[in-house]
Parts: structure tokens; C-alpha cells; sequence
């Protein structure tokens, strides 16, 4: 099970809410793709799984 650092303590509950304030400003502008790779990135997903996330829905688009 996923144990989220920003549980455990200030500083890191103030990161997650920097870093979701980001996603939500990206969100706004449009940014969906850039603001989704931002988040996951910060809350450390390796870019090997996030190029995997965006090459599944791409397959998934095209069946």
C-alpha cells in the first residue's frame, strides 16, 4: 500500500499542497498533460511509468 510522505509531517504536507496548487493552476490553463506529468513526477512515479501511462492510453484511444 502506497504510505504518502505527507502524512508523516509538516514540511512534506506543505510540498503536496505546493505541488497540488501547481497541478490545479496547470489544469486551468489547459495544461492537462503537462500538469498531470508534473504532478506524478513530484510525487516521485519514474518517467519510465509515466511514458507507460500515456503510451496505454494512447492504445486505448486507437481500439
Amino acid at each position: 500500500m502506497y504510505d504518502s510522505a505527507y502524512a508523516k509531517n509538516e514540511t512534506s504536507l506543505n510540498e503536496f499542497k505546493e505541488l497540488s496548487q501547481e497541478l490545479l493552476e496547470l489544469l486551468d490553463h489547459d495544461k492537462n498533460e503537462e500538469g498531470l506529468i508534473h504532478f506524478v513526477e513530484g510525487i516521485s512515479i519514474s518517467k519510465e511509468v509515466i511514458r507507460g501511462m500515456f503510451q496505454q492510453c494512447t492504445r486505448s484511444q486507437v481500439s
